[in-house]
């Protein structure tokens, strides 16, 4: 047993699996998630703009937006808790919200995948040749 845990130790960082990212589809129950299902096409139409982070990605709404990314970010977060969420208003962020969504290895391919309404929300910006 010792040779083993001591071969599991050497072993390189690459070779251990990938953190797990799943949903908690049991932490909404079904009106719950009929609520975030209709906050969906609320909160894409306020979206105005996205950032790439390293980790993940910031998306801006208008001020007025607080509640409402509030209330969508409290339901996810309880059923994504592998992404990080973060709310920022204020000077910095030129009055606007910034909701960023962040993670671990692999957590801004999820973002990508599980929220692409918000990308897909957002005007296609002319190539600038």
């Amino acid at each position: 047993m010792k040779i083993l845990l001591v071969v599991l130790l050497l072993a390189p960082l690459s070779a251990r699996p990938a953190p797990r990212i799943a949903c908690h589809l049991d932490a909404l129950n079904k009106a719950e998630w009929a609520h975030l299902k209709a906050l969906v096409p609320r909160l894409t139409a306020e979206v105005t703009g996205r950032t790439d982070l390293p980790a993940g990605y910031a998306f801006r709404f208008p001020s007025s937006a607080v509640p409402l990314v509030g209330e969508w970010t409290w339901y996810v977060a309880r059923c994504c808790p592998m992404v990080d969420y973060r709310i920022e208003i204020g000077p910095t962020t030129g009055g606007d919200l910034l909701l960023s969504l962040a993670g671990g290895e692999g957590v801004k391919e999820f973002i990508a995948l599980e929220f692409a309404a918000l990308f897909e929300a957002l005007p296609v910006k002319a190539s600038s040749k």
